[in-house]
């Protein structure tokens, strides 16, 4: 083999794993930010916006009609399969209208995330390798490859219909507005990155956020199904401690270490105008919204460590909802809302499995939690 072909297909740790250098990274926002101000060649964003942005009304429709198709698929699942399996496995009254919601977002996740992962690590190598290439070429008008429009269309599509679900369908709880908002700006960040073409910078936010998530909902899946028929099946909540164990490990590696320096460092002009020097419109404010998002993560992960602590400490004897308000399931299994009692006591019905948090809005990522099961028919 030649060995300007072994150069190209050799790489290195620091290429996927680049060097914490945090410090850096916020000087470097304050003093470069104001530069895509000052190359701006218009008026403002409104006029970017006209200049530098393009989708089509049939895309906007299409990504509406998939989010009315994904309530309909996680309806028909949760009647057909989450809930009479739930009923199968003699399932605590309790777990068989939270699992439900679990399952539905664990298989959601695990596939959108594997699609995500496939385009990325096997078509695109090189942009995850070295971001700044994802602007080699750019233009306004350029194609966006089908692969990656998919992607696009399934993200777009689910966090709709995940906002609708939050604002109509779902229990209003203390951090609804935290979620609604992660929701806003999710969607915002998807339709902004698509119109302007920094799909591959959109396409690397997914990559570094989603996996998290499938370990939450596996773990919250085998706490359900570790207390059914009257017995204990101990090997889930096994399960379930390993599935929280990567979750919080990944969310260290991928969302407080990899996004901020493989994704936010190489949007800031010094680093984005690598391959490209001309003007790239939405500076500001891709960069404000991904950092916005940067924010939730923390905010999440300040929750994650107060968790772990109780834990550790022996202040919680077992992994249980920290949150302020918990539910529980009536006579005719709804689930419904009651405060703490005494500080760490919950209602009738909600005692929470080992292993882990099982609803707790504090450590899941996207905010995800406990609902409304769908009513069955």
């Amino acid at each position: 083999m030649e060995a300007a072909e072994m150069d190209t297909m050799s790489w290195s740790w620091s290429e996927y794993f680049p060097s914490p250098n945090y410090f850096r990274l916020f000087r470097m926002v304050l003093e470069e930010l104001p530069e895509y101000y000052r190359t701006l060649p218009s008026n403002g964003t409104l006029d970017e916006l006209t200049k530098y942005s393009y989708v089509t009304w049939s895309e906007i429709q299409f990504g509406v009609l998939m989010a009315v198709i994904w309530t309909i698929v996680r309806t028909l699942l949760t009647i057909l399969i989450f809930k009479p399996a739930g009923r199968y496995l003699e399932l605590t009254k309790s777990n068989q209208a939270k699992m439900p919601e679990s399952a539905w977002r664990f298989t959601f996740y695990l596939t959108s995330w594997s699609c995500v992962a496939y385009v990325l690590l096997w078509n695109h190598a090189d942009i995850l390798r070295d971001p700044p290439k994802s602007f080699i070429g750019w233009s306004a008008d350029m194609e966006i490859p089908w692969d990656i429009r998919m992607c696009y269309l399934i993200q777009g599509s689910y966090y709709l219909h995940g906002l609708v679900t939050v604002l109509v369908l779902d229990v209003w709880r203390s951090d609804s507005m935290v979620l609604c908002m992660h929701h806003v700006l999710t969607l915002v960040l998807i339709t902004l990155s698509y119109a302007c073409r920094y799909h591959f910078i959109g396409l690397m936010v997914v990559f570094y956020h989603d996996f998290n998530d499938i370990f939450l909902e596996f773990s919250k899946c085998h706490i359900y199904l570790k207390d059914r028929g009257n017995k204990k099946y101990m090997i889930h909540e096994y399960f379930a401690n390993a599935g929280f164990a990567v979750f919080t490990v990944s969310w260290c590696i991928m969302r407080m270490y990899l996004y901020p320096l493989k994704v936010l460092y190489n949007v800031l002009p010094s680093t984005a105008k690598t391959y490209y020097k001309g003007h790239l419109p939405f500076g500001i404010e891709c960069n404000s919204m991904m950092w916005l998002l940067m924010f939730l993560d923390i905010y999440w992960f300040v929750y994650i460590v107060i968790f772990l602590y109780k834990i550790f400490t022996k202040e919680l004897s077992e992994f249980e909802d920290i949150r302020e308000e918990n539910e529980h399931i009536d006579a005719d299994g709804n689930v419904k809302e009651e405060k703490e009692k005494n500080g760490t006591k919950h209602a009738a019905g909600d005692a929470l499995a080992n292993g882990v948090a099982t609803d707790t809005a504090a450590i899941n990522g996207n905010g995800l939690k406990k609902r409304h099961p769908v009513p069955s028919s």
